[in-house]
């Protein structure tokens, strides 16, 4: 790739999206053929969380900067706040009413707390990730700091889903587009706050709302 005025690390991050889906794509896919699909489920987010979500943004930024992504704010939902707080509540209100009020009449105990640790361990990394370290490298561009990243974040959701396919309308397509729309909601606050904090707010109450768990304990 030419190196148009880009760091080192700037070019990493361009080609990251690409390799990331291709590597959890194979990764997915090789564990459903091996194991029993919830097992393969679990252990391919395994892989996601510990190599994409959390050791490769600490390699890309160093430990020091790495810290900096959750900063705190003088603007903290950006200058426009109102804009700011409306994406932020929009993601996790979407949960509620299409996914958290049907599954919570089976939600027991184990399942409400196993949706918390997953919510938590995901939401964080990906924030990290998909919001993070973008805008700590791209800090006053908006496609690659913002537009770029959040297109990876939703074409990312492709991979798990060759083992748990969505049943919602549309499926695949539907929920790629679902997750480009939340990309899009937690993009736009962490870009003008250059910071991650609140997104991640939003983004575990979300993941909570899904009950991640359900997967586990509900599916046959």
């Amino acid at each position: 790739m030419e190196n148009r005025g880009f760091s080192k690390v700037q070019i990493l991050l361009l080609v990251l999206p690409w390799v990331l889906l291709a590597s959890t794509y194979f990764i997915f896919d090789t564990l459903a053929k091996m194991l029993d699909l919830k097992l393969a489920y679990f252990i391919g987010f395994i892989f996601y969380w510990v190599f994409w979500c959390y050791l490769v943004p600490v390699y890309v930024l160093g430990i020091n900067t790495f810290k900096n992504v959750f900063q705190r704010v003088v603007h903290p939902f950006g200058k426009s706040y109102w804009i700011g707080i409306l994406l932020l509540i929009l993601p996790p209100l979407l949960a509620f009413s299409t996914v958290f009020i049907k599954k919570l009449p089976d939600a027991n105990l184990i399942i409400i707390l196993g949706s918390l640790a997953i919510a938590v361990i995901n939401a964080t990394g990906e924030e990290i990730l998909w919001r993070g370290v973008y805008i700590e490298e791209f800090p006053n561009n908006i496609f690659w700091g913002y537009l770029y990243p959040s297109i990876g974040f939703a074409l990312w959701h492709i991979s798990p889903q060759i083992v748990v396919e969505s049943k919602m309308p549309g499926g695949v397509y539907a929920f790629v587009l679902g997750a480009l729309f939340l990309g899009l909601c937690w993009g736009w606050v962490a870009y003008k706050t250059k910071s991650i904090r609140w997104s991640v707010y939003s983004h575990i109450i979300t993941d909570f709302l899904g009950l991640g768990a359900t997967i586990y304990f509900l599916t046959s």
